[in-house]
């Protein structure tokens, strides 16, 4: 078959999602964009009065961060048993924290401790 006889689609938008790539193998230059499923994560959250709030951290260099796990064993193994926690998409996430300027989350942590009071010299 000659590439005069052969369709080729343009963009991704030409063929349908999860078209065979075996079919476009003639078509020189086509590139599928990269299809991945979204990341189920395990968030902490505080809850009070029926209500659910993201928990987020802070680097040592002061930037806030989302925190989250891959696992529920992990976040229980981090931060307890008892930590109230849901499953949330890591592009949800993303949206959430946007607004309150968040824009990294680190996922499986090795510690998680609760913010400290700063002594200043007397």
């Amino acid at each position: 078959m000659s590439s005069a006889n052969h369709a080729c689609p343009t963009s991704a938008a030409d063929g349908p999602a999860g078209t065979d790539r075996a079919k476009t193998a003639g078509c020189p230059g086509t590139r599928w964009p990269r299809i991945t499923r979204p990341r189920l994560m395990v968030v902490p959250v505080r809850t009070r009065s029926g209500m659910a709030c993201l928990r987020c951290g802070r680097l040592p260099t002061g930037e806030r961060v989302g925190i989250a796990f891959t696992t529920e064993a992990r976040l229980a193994g981090v931060m307890g048993a008892d930590q109230p926690w849901i499953h949330l998409h890591e592009q949800t996430m993303k949206a959430m924290l946007a607004p309150l300027g968040v824009t990294r989350i680190q996922v499986d942590p090795d510690l998680v401790t609760a913010s400290l009071p700063i002594s200043v010299p007397a």
